[in-house]
């Protein structure tokens, strides 16, 4: 009881935080696009796809690695190889850091010429260069804070990055926009990565008062520790890289694309500003709630695979995937709802509704993949969900050049439907055959399903969409009570009659 209070707990801490960080996301974003238009948003969206790959270098399995090590020793009660794990990652972390920096700064010119085809886009690719190794660095303290769940830690640091990386942003834009766009990414790139330095300043003195205080005289032994985390974090890393290579490509692919369909390269780049600016940071908002919950799943389930209690993983696999069907769904719903309100409020953009609607119902798919993931990793099958995500980017590279010169931008929506239920399907087989979780279609997604759709309907009869914070409270506040009665009323109903039906299969199954 008090693992599941203390678990609770730290998912609210994490969901707060992330939901307050989100909303300043999705309004700084807003306020972004304003000022730099659709093909600033573009550019500068060209720009992070370099800058992704090279994060990928510089953190990929780090995380992981601190949080499952550290995690599967406190669980055998070894607080001396817990802390040598760390040491250990934090090594690992400065050396992927400082390769990826290093490279990201020789590579930035050619990048630029060739790759992006804008000169102008060099300094912000050096900028952001500076802020890999503090990522990296970072990444290893924010796993141990959550293997020894005190993740209010990783809270506090995130939202200082956030608060830094806004302000300095909006100064820097002040000073630097009238020069044209490319100074916009620069300002852009500048609140980035200084934001990054101060979060890894932070977070290093938070661990040095953690340390003190939770393990005050204890000695680290790192006795092998290096190797383990090579065997965790190289795989990740090398599949990660691959995938993220792909990626990259992928998105880079987009305006060349649209534009071998007949759009100009600024119409291409206003209409990926559109997607990826505008509806995707929206589309993922309620992620910070999915996220937090599915990041805590990763060390309960790495302490029941060190004492093979599958048992308690399976249970723990069939409360996460219920929760998340009831949440993704009732989301969905939200967002078919909002979102020709959200769009015109955040951006004045009808477009950006559009998609936004056409992309609503893929939301369970993206938020269940991220809890399956963090379950996958918490029994050791990190490397077999990468594989998984390196064939999904492998596939959307060919369907995007053969779906996007035909069909522009709604192609490019075809492509993320095919490839994350592509992603979803095999990573829930992989789940089931380790765990044989036993779900209840009735209970988990039926039942869901028709009280979404019984409150989108009824709620789009009664309301309006004007566009306005006053029309969108109401509309959203009748949705979200009408969603949760229902679920109240027929989740007692549901669960009654499976226990009814219970025993009689158990009979029938007798020889």
């Amino acid at each position: 009881m008090k693992k599941t209070a203390e678990f609770i707990k730290n998912a609210l801490w994490l969901s707060a935080s992330a939901l307050l960080l989100r909303s300043l996301s999705v309004g700084f974003n807003s306020y972004i696009a304003e000022r730099i238009g659709s093909e600033g948003m573009g550019l500068f969206s060209m720009i992070m796809g370099i800058y992704a790959f090279a994060l990928t270098l510089a953190s990929a399995g780090i995380s992981l690695s601190s949080t499952r090590m550290v995690a599967e020793e406190l669980g055998l009660s070894r607080r001396a190889h817990a802390l040598g794990a760390l040491s250990a990652v934090l090594r690992y972390a400065l050396l992927c850091g400082g390769l990826a920096t290093a490279a990201l700064l020789l590579l930035a010119p050619p990048l630029s010429r060739y790759v992006l085809g804008d000169v102008r886009t060099l300094p912000a690719l050096s900028v952001l260069a500076l802020g890999l190794l503090p990522v990296s660095v970072t990444a290893a303290l924010n796993g141990y804070f959550t293997a020894v769940r005190r993740v209010y830690k990783n809270a506090a640091a995130a939202i200082l990055e956030q608060s830094v990386r806004m302000t300095a942003t909006v100064l820097l834009l002040l000073r630097l926009l009238p020069c044209g766009v490319h100074f916009a990414c620069l300002a852009l790139a500048l609140g980035g990565t200084l934001s990054e330095i101060l979060s890894l300043l932070f977070s290093l003195v938070l661990f040095l008062f953690d340390r003190r205080r939770h393990f005050r005289g204890v000695r680290k032994s790192t006795e092998g520790m290096l190797l383990r985390t090579l065997k965790i974090a190289l795989p990740i890393a090398i599949s990660s890289y691959v995938r993220s290579g792909l990626s990259t490509v992928q998105h880079l692919l987009v305006p060349s694309a649209l534009m071998r369909g007949g759009l100009t390269r600024g119409e291409a780049l206003a209409a990926v500003g559109v997607l990826h600016g505008m509806v995707l940071p929206v589309l993922l908002f309620p992620t910070a709630v999915v996220g937090s919950f599915a990041g805590l799943l990763v060390p309960e389930v790495a302490e029941c695979h060190a004492r093979d209690d599958r048992a308690g993983a399976r249970r723990i696999a069939v409360r996460a995937l219920s929760a998340g069907l009831i949440f993704s769904i009732g989301t969905a719903g939200l967002m078919a709802l909002l979102s020709g309100d959200l769009s015109t409020l955040l951006y004045s953009s009808s477009t950006a509704g559009y998609y936004l609607l056409l992309l609503a119902p893929a939301i369970p798919v993206m938020y269940l993949d991220s809890i399956v993931d963090a379950l996958l990793k918490g029994l050791g099958h990190q490397v077999y969900s990468m594989g998984v995500n390196i064939a999904d980017a492998a596939i959307s590279i060919l369907l995007l050049l053969l779906f996007l010169p035909r069909y522009g931008i709604s192609g490019y929506v075809a492509v993320i439907y095919i490839t994350e239920i592509f992603n979803f399907a095999l990573s829930l087989f992989r789940l089931c055959t380790a765990l044989r979780p036993a779900l209840s279609p009735a209970l988990t997604l039926f039942f869901p399903l028709g009280a979404a759709l019984f409150s989108f309907g009824t709620a789009a009869r009664i309301f309006t969409a004007e566009g306005t914070l006053f029309s969108l409270l109401p509309k959203a506040g009748y949705y979200l009570g009408l969603y949760l009665l229902l679920l109240c009323i027929l989740e007692p109903v549901v669960r009654v009659r499976g226990k009814k039906e219970r025993p009689r299969r158990k009979v029938a199954d007798r020889p």
